[in-house]
């Protein structure tokens, strides 16, 4: 197939769906992975869609979030060694903010199979979905207009809900993390969502992959000195690492148990 014909089909495929993964598109179109990354990055250069890890995506005007069906198969092994982290700082009776990323929804999942007496408060449809009638914990759903990229609440409502409750603890993630700009996303309004929920309990963890530190998003959440505890799944680097000690921030990337 020549070039010009397979990028055309991508162009088609991802004005139909919004976002492709490349190991999907590359069996479809039967060549190889790297070659659906060069047509990828080609298509990023003329501006038609964003190239991320492991896929594409057409960024929406005004909110250029990762599309959650894409998130949701980035780093699995990672985003369940971070989760298992986060066990450790979470006791039974604790009332807990957990955002809308792919992350928190790990976060979750694993929460139902030890079975935490706690409160879970969440804008994110996934995370509510995930729970059982005869689930342990109590649910919060904090509600909005629905934005269906992210499978979440989001809006003047969500924070206005946000700001009736106080937390024990609240785990955000998000696209970016650097230390000139702090903790940054891809959208206005869940940036605003992440930094009620910081600024409303009383300990702040960030969990977040690798790949998050040193890039950059749009919209500021806040200061990462407002961190108290870095979930990742590997050592970060020294710069990082003396800038955690620096500002008396905890640094977690293996479960204790």
């Amino acid at each position: 197939m020549l070039k010009i014909d397979r990028q055309e089909l991508i162009k088609q495929i991802l004005k139909k769906d919004g976002s492709i993964l490349i190991s999907d598109i590359s069996q479809q179109l039967d060549c190889s992975s790297e070659t659906i990354r060069r047509d990828l990055l080609e298509l990023e250069k003329q501006g038609f869609a964003k190239k991320i890890y492991g896929g594409a995506y057409i960024p929406n005007e005004y909110d250029k979030s990762v599309p959650v069906s894409l998130r949701n198969t980035f780093f699995n092994e990672e985003k369940t060694q971070m989760a298992h982290c986060v066990l450790d700082f979470i006791k039974d009776g604790d009332t807990i903010f957990l955002d809308a990323s792919s992350t928190c929804r790990r976060i979750a999942e694993v929460l139902i199979q030890v079975r935490r007496h706690i409160t879970i408060i969440t804008n994110s449809i996934d995370i509510i979905n995930s729970y059982h009638m005869d689930a342990d914990e109590h649910l919060i759903c904090l509600g909005g207009f629905w934005n269906a990229n992210n499978r979440a609440f989001q809006g003047i409502q969500t924070l206005s809900d946000v700001n009736n409750y106080t937390a024990n603890k609240a785990f955000i993630s998000c696209p970016s993390v650097e230390l000139e700009f702090g903790l940054t996303d891809n959208s206005q309004e869940a940036a605003a969502i992440r930094r009620s929920m910081l600024e409303h309990s009383r300990e702040n963890f960030l969990v977040v992959d690798h790949t998050k530190f040193n890039s950059h998003s749009d919209f500021v959440i806040s200061d990462v000195s407002k961190i108290d505890t870095i979930v990742t799944d590997c050592k970060v680097s020294d710069e990082w690492d003396i800038f955690c000690k620096n500002n008396e921030i905890n640094v977690c990337y293996e479960p204790k148990n």
